[in-house]
């Protein structure tokens, strides 16, 4: 699952902590605040960032900000998630946007787009992605397809559409059995 993979890379409550490292979290009624510090290689790389979590009804969102230290204060990474889901639609939006501050600064801003809708039998979904809509060359992948349960055995087919410098189709298929 596409989005799952970007998600999970993205989250920084997942990274491994080096040397020194302190991950804070608190939550209360109006939602969750983090704040992490990782030293590394005696405090020659370090990387630093505060979260909030929350949700509001029907949407949960999570704003993420690390900050990236290697002899220099070099990289900033800003992290946008928002989910929606009410009845049988569910709508979930990933926003990362990674900022480089070397001689010259640039930034790229991705996205990851998911659209579920269940059925009694299935779940159709379609998944666009873009790895940095700033950049010169065109990008995104597709991913349109429909998951259903058989027993035990969760099964998703789809076919993933990408357009890069090339066009290319997959055809992705996923079983899962949970025990």
């Amino acid at each position: 699952m596409l989005f799952a993979e970007q998600f999970g890379k993205a989250w920084f409550a997942n990274n491994a902590v080096g040397e020194l490292g302190m991950i804070f979290k608190y939550s209360a009624d109006f939602g969750t605040i983090g704040a992490l510090f990782d030293a590394k290689k005696n405090f020659q790389e370090l990387k630093f960032g505060a979260s909030f979590a929350g949700s509001a009804g029907p949407v949960n969102f999570f704003v993420n900000a690390l900050g990236y230290y290697n002899n220099t204060f070099n990289k900033v990474r800003v992290e946008l998630f928002g989910a929606f889901a009410q009845d049988a639609l569910s709508v979930k939006l990933f926003v990362p946007t990674n900022i480089n501050l070397g001689n010259t600064v640039t930034a790229a801003v991705g996205a990851v787009f998911r659209l579920d809708y269940t059925l009694d039998a299935c779940t159709l979904f379609v998944e666009v992605s873009d790895d940095d809509f700033l950049a010169d060359n065109f990008d995104m992948t597709i991913y349109p397809g429909i998951k259903t349960n058989v027993g035990a055995c969760a099964i998703e087919l789809g076919v993933k559409l990408s357009a890069k410098s090339a066009f290319g189709v997959d055809v992705p298929v996923s079983f899962q059995v949970a025990f």
